[in-house]
C-alpha cells in the first residue's frame, strides 16, 4: 500500500489498525525507515493479556473468539447491539455514538470479525517495540477501557523516544 504512494508517509492506526502500524514497523523495519516519517498509535494494545498466551487460556481465547454468535443475532438485533457496543464507552455515552458503533460492527462479515479477534490471542510485541526507531506519538483517552490508559503508556514506554499524549 505504501508503495502506491508518491512522497513519504504518517501511519497512523486506531485500536487494531495501531497493531497492525506496530507489526508494520518490526516486520518490515526498512521500508517504515525508508518511507515512514512518523507512526501514530491511537488506542491501541501491545499485547493480549498474558493468561491467553499459552496452554488452556490461548486455546480458551481462540474458543471465544471463533465461536462469537453471528450477526443475526448479536449486532444487528439493535437493543442487544447497544447493550454489546457499549462496552467500549465510558460511563455516559451519546446514544448515537453507541449506536454508531453497532452499525459499524454489524456491517463487518462474521468470519472477518471472528478472524480479526482470534489474531488477537497470544501476542505480544513488548520485546521487540525497542526496534521501532521512527518518530511515535502515542494516543489514548484516560478513560479507555479497550485499550487502558496503562498499556498504552507502556507502549510509550518501550518504543524509543515516544511521546505519549493522554
Amino acid at each position: 500500500m505504501i508503495d502506491s504512494i508518491k512522497g513519504d508517509v504518517v501511519v497512523v492506526g486506531h485500536s487494531m489498525g495501531g497493531i497492525v502500524a506496530q507489526a508494520l514497523a518490526l516486520n518490515h523495519p526498512k521500508l517504515v525507515e525508508s518511507r515512514v516519517r512518523g507512526l501514530a498509535l491511537v488506542a491501541t494494545l501491545s499485547r493480549t493479556p498474558h493468561f491467553m498466551h499459552r496452554g488452556p487460556g490461548r486455546q480458551l481465547g481462540h474458543f471465544l473468539f471463533g465461536t462469537i454468535p453471528d450477526e443475526d443475532r448479536l449486532f444487528v438485533h439493535k437493543h442487544f447491539g447497544r447493550v454489546a457496543s457499549r462496552i467500549p464507552f465510558g460511563k455516559h455515552p451519546r446514544a448515537e455514538d453507541v449506536e454508531l458503533v453497532r452499525e459499524m460492527i454489524a456491517e463487518c462479515e462474521l468470519e472477518n470479525w471472528r478472524a480479526a479477534l482470534q489474531s488477537l490471542v497470544g501476542f505480544d510485541f513488548g520485546d521487540r517495540l525497542h526496534q521501532i526507531t521512527v518518530p511515535t506519538t502515542v494516543f489514548v483517552g484516560t478513560r479507555d477501557t479497550i485499550t487502558p490508559i496503562w498499556e498504552n503508556r507502556r507502549i510509550a514506554r518501550l518504543i524509543p523516544g515516544a511521546h505519549l499524549l493522554e
